[in-house]
């Protein structure tokens, strides 16, 4: 998968490649549900939130300003 991830890379834009990272957590659940059956439990639920969490904090621009001391 990850060698389909860098050839597609070639042909999105950057924003598009950050959004397939960030929603990756999301599709790893969903296909673990339906090929392996797995349950959606709450150690899955946090494990996931945490991930899209830390992703989604490193994508967005934050541009605070620091006070000088």
């Amino acid at each position: 998968m990850y060698t389909v991830q860098n050839i597609g890379q070639r042909y999105l834009s950057e924003e598009k490649v950050a959004m397939t990272y960030l929603f990756e957590p999301i599709f790893a659940t969903i296909a673990g549900m339906i090929i392996l059956g797995e349950t959606f439990n709450k150690e899955i639920f946090i494990g996931g939130s945490l991930i899209f969490c830390a992703m989604l904090i490193v994508e967005l621009n934050w541009n605070f300003k620091r006070e000088k001391l």
